[in-house]
């Protein structure tokens, strides 16, 4: 799964779409799926079709939309993407990665 994960992630990377303002649209993390982190950290995240919604540990908020033409559900802008096939995830921002499943 690492070759293709990071193939998708380098394309979503290249996104250059502003993240969806918090509002309606995004989707609520009242929800949302919990997942735990090969970081030791977790985190809540909401999608819908057009969006995701990720509470990370810290308190910030993300509101990501999705990129069209990659395999899988993935959300991209301003350096952050979110991957997610099935109960696995893998968040990265500007080169960090968390390996993340579903709890």
């Amino acid at each position: 799964m690492k070759r293709p994960v990071f193939a998708l992630l380098v394309l979503a990377g290249c996104n250059t779409t502003s993240p969806v303002p918090s509002d309606e649209s995004a989707p609520s993390l009242t929800g949302g799926s919990r997942y735990s982190c090969d970081t030791g950290t977790s985190l809540t995240a909401a999608t819908t079709p057009s969006s995701a919604s990720i509470r990370l540990e810290d308190g910030r908020e993300l509101s990501l939309p999705r990129v069209r033409g990659t395999a899988g559900m993935t959300y991209a802008a301003d350096g952050w993407v979110w991957f997610v096939d099935g109960d696995r995830a893998v968040l990265t921002e500007q080169g960090g990665q968390k390996n993340c499943r579903r709890t």
